[in-house]
């Protein structure tokens, strides 16, 4: 089955870019041939009638809630989640910022929601990509060590429970000046 999702996905891949391609080439004033513009025509009146139905709204919205989820378990945050989900806001005068950052490899730009306390480090998505990412709470006592990565500009954190999981924000002054100083100790 997974062998049939992948070759039918990478023909959809390749018909795709094959319109894109196609639309590129007609658009720069050069002739299509009869047999492919007939190939282009109907390519375009399917789209152009799905955007148009009733069904783009739901596809759409169903679409994106599964790219969040999926998003959640590529990154590793529902891992994090797991073991880290704040289940209520306890302490109410925190004050989170917008930071840019990768978790698991994915580029996280301008979605994050950090804070800090003397407790912990608080994470959370922004609400339109929220669906599938559960607000964390992470204790200091969890986070071996903080480095910053001069050349990239990005705090990584190394987690006690989760040696392989990839977990770097973008370094601001206020976020650093924050984090207990026995997170950046041995550097």
């Amino acid at each position: 089955m997974k062998l049939i999702l992948s070759i039918l996905g990478k023909l959809w891949g390749a018909a795709v870019f094959a319109f894109i391609a196609l639309q590129f080439y007609k658009s720069s004033g050069n002739e299509i041939p009869d047999i492919i513009r007939g190939y282009v025509e109907s390519i375009e009146q399917l789209l152009f009638s799905f955007v148009n139905s009733e069904w783009f709204f739901a596809v759409f919205v169903v679409g994106w809630f599964v790219a969040g989820y999926y998003l959640s378990r590529t990154s590793g945050w529902s891992v994090l989640a797991d073991r880290y989900h704040l289940v209520s806001k306890s302490e109410p005068d925190l004050s989170f910022t917008t930071h840019s950052g990768v978790i698991g490899g994915i580029r996280h730009k301008g979605t994050l929601r950090i804070s800090t306390s003397p407790k912990g480090l608080y994470a959370k998505m922004l609400l339109p990509f929220k669906f599938g990412h559960k607000n964390l709470f992470i204790p200091w006592s969890d986070i071996e060590s903080a480095h910053l990565d001069q050349k990239s500009n990005l705090l990584k954190f190394n987690f006690r429970h989760f040696k392989d999981l990839n977990f770097e924000i973008y370094n601001s002054n206020s976020l650093n000046e924050k984090l207990p100083n026995r997170l950046f100790k041995g550097m």
